[in-house]
């Protein structure tokens, strides 16, 4: 246990940053403030800042990659870990169950919102929609990738061309759009 300069605080040792009195918290905000003082002070600073960002970046080119592939991993092995086995995909459907039943008023807006920003999409799922209602366009009984019989899910590559679709069933549906790791289709 270490005790914060700033804030008093006794934490672990895991909540500072090496050689450092104040706690991650207490720096943060330091680094913050100190920040928007300087850029009152000089206002290039963000394009000098840029600059020295971008010269750094290009002599250190394999550390600067090797950073971000190693943080994409980790942020997909996290992601992912919660959704790979079925008893963690069915915990996480009930969570967004409840909170949406809690919060219906802003899942309508939420969804709202995302439909005028799909505004495409949006068209191209009702336009395929009505197309099946009224029998212009057949829903196959089997997907067309893996052959399984099923009720296959309508599949856009391209929302601007409303009735092309490839009819896959929910496992290979959502394998093409990496929602998906741990079964094969």
């Amino acid at each position: 246990m270490k005790t914060c300069k700033k804030c008093q605080e006794s934490k672990n040792e895991d909540d500072f940053y090496r050689n450092h009195d104040e706690c991650k918290k207490c720096w943060n905000k330091y680094c913050s403030e100190r920040r928007v003082k300087i850029k009152e002070e000089d206002p290039n600073f963000l394009e000098k800042r840029r600059a020295y960002l971008r010269e750094w970046r290009e002599k250190n080119k394999e550390k600067n990659d090797s950073y971000w592939k190693k943080s994409l991993q980790q942020e997909k092995d996290t992601n992912y870990a919660q959704r790979k086995t079925p008893e963690e995909r069915k915990k996480s459907n009930e969570a967004v169950k409840k909170w949406r039943l809690k919060n219906a008023e802003r899942f309508k807006e939420t969804e709202k919102v995302r439909r005028l920003r799909d505004v495409y999409k949006e068209r191209a799922r009702r336009n395929l929609y009505k197309a099946v209602t009224r029998g212009k366009i057949v829903r196959p009984n089997e997907c067309s990738k893996c052959l399984k019989q099923c009720k296959p899910e309508a599949h856009h590559t391209d929302y601007s061309k409303h009735l092309e679709v490839t009819w896959l069933c929910n496992i290979c549906h959502r394998h093409m759009h990496g929602k998906l790791l741990d079964k094969t289709p």
